[in-house]
Parts: C-alpha cells; structure tokens; sequence
C-alpha cells in the first residue's frame, strides 16, 4: 500500500502578528505530528491574518526569509512537511503575491503563488506564474490551489493531467460561502479521481471564517471534518491505490484524453 498521514490545521489567525500566528500553529502541528501526521496544511496566509490590507506591505517577506526559516526549524523539529499561506515580497519584481510555500526536510521545496485573486485581493497581489506540474511531497504528486482557486475546476483538471494525485488547498474561506466550499472542495476530488486536503481558517475580522477544513476521498466523501469555530487538527491515512481504482471505476480523465 503506496499511503501517506496527512493532516489540516485549521485556527484562528490574529491580523498582523506573525510571530503569535507561528506559535499557535506550532502547537496544532505539534499535536497532528504526533498523532503521525507527514504532511500538514495550514490556512491561507495563517502568519499575518486575512484582511490586513493596510499592513502588507510591511508583512511581506521574500522567500526564503524569517517566516520561512521558523517554518523550516519547525518542519525538523517535528519531522514533517509543511504547506502554508503567507504574503510573499516578489524579489524580482517588485509585486507582493497570496503564496503557499511547501517545506519538507527543513528546506523550501515549492512556492506556488496564487493566479486568481478573489475581487479586492486583485487590488493587493500580483497574479501567480501558470504552472501545472505536479511536484513531490513526501514522494506524493501534488497540486495547490488557494481558497478561491477551488472553484476553478480547470486548474485541477491540469493537475491531474500531469499526475498529481493529492490536492492542497490552504484557504480562508467565508462562513457566507460555505456552501461554495462544500461543494467545489468534493466535486474536485470526484472529478478528478484525487484526495484533497483544505485547511481553512476559523474566527473573524472583517468577515466571519467557515472553518469545516476537511480531508475529502477521490470519490468525493468527507474522510475527516473539523468544526465550523475550534483551533484543531484533523488527520487521516489516506492509499493512493484508492486513486487509481476511482480513476478506472469513474474514468474521466481517460475518456477526456480520447
């Protein structure tokens, strides 16, 4: 069996205090690290909170840099991989950008920077390069799509194209909106055959956060669910044998290609 422990940290973020942030995530991932969890995602931009328009500027950080360090010393600590939001400074072009960096073995293996920015966030980030390659975690294939990016099926669609088998999906999706996350977070994974874990956030600060993170199977069935309002971690086992039978029993993908 080809399986892997993955988890979703979901918690409430306090705009602006990236060092606070860090540390309540650290006990969240210290518990699902030692419930076995390898893999772990945390929420969309979870260091500095969502709405923190008139402070990203002095939030952002490049890649590598302080935020990533702690998350890498993290990353070691408690042996395991890590995929997180953060606002990242583009160094060469001079843009900030809504970025999931993926962390394994205390080194920055990915950074996938968000290509479609939900209305005010347009205001705030540059646009993410287009890449569909699927890159290893803990030898997975993956792919990421961030929050909103969910509801883009076409983006999924090239990722399992490609390979990938898991989607990452950190995310600060609204209570107002549940219903949107609900169903675009089980459809992705029905459609394509894939697990998806969605790490979302809880609390408040302009608008009310749904929580409901959530570890969802290829055919579309919630396999682990949090809370709509509680700093937890959910974790489960997943068998990537299970993909290749709900790509051969619901044949999508090969029958797109034909």
């Amino acid at each position: 069996m080809r399986s892997l422990t993955v988890a979703a940290v979901q918690m409430n973020c306090i705009p602006g205090n990236k060092s606070q942030n860090i540390a309540i995530a650290e006990g969240l991932i210290k518990h699902a690290a030692d419930a076995g969890a390898e893999l772990i995602v945390l929420p969309e931009l979870f260091t500095t909170g969502y709405h923190v328009e008139n402070e990203d500027l002095s939030l952002a950080e490049t890649v590598p840099g302080e935020t990533t360090n702690r998350l890498a010393e993290i990353s070691v600590r408690h042996n395991v991989a890590l995929v997180g939001g953060m606002i990242e400074a583009g160094s060469l072009s001079g843009l900030l950008y809504n970025a999931a960096i993926v962390i394994e073995n205390g080194k920055v293996k990915n950074n996938y920077q968000k290509r479609y920015l939900w209305q005010e966030e347009q205001l705030r980030f540059g646009k993410g390069k287009p890449t569909e390659n699927p890159f290893p975690v803990k030898h997975a294939p993956c792919g990421i799509q961030i929050c909103y990016e969910i509801g883009f099926p076409e983006l999924t669609r090239g990722w399992a194209h490609q390979g990938a088998e898991l989607l990452l999906a950190p995310s600060a999706f609204s209570e107002k909106r549940v219903r949107v996350w609900d169903i675009a977070t089980r459809s992705r994974a029905l459609e394509n055959g894939m697990f998806v874990v969605a790490a979302n956030r809880t609390g408040a600060d302009a608008h009310s956060f749904a929580g409901r993170s959530r570890i969802v199977s290829p055919q579309g069935e919630l396999l682990k669910e949090a809370s709509p309002d509680q700093n937890e971690t959910i974790v489960a086992t997943i068998d990537f044998n299970e993909v290749a039978k709900q790509r051969h029993s619901l044949p999508y993908l090969r029958d797109l290609e034909q």
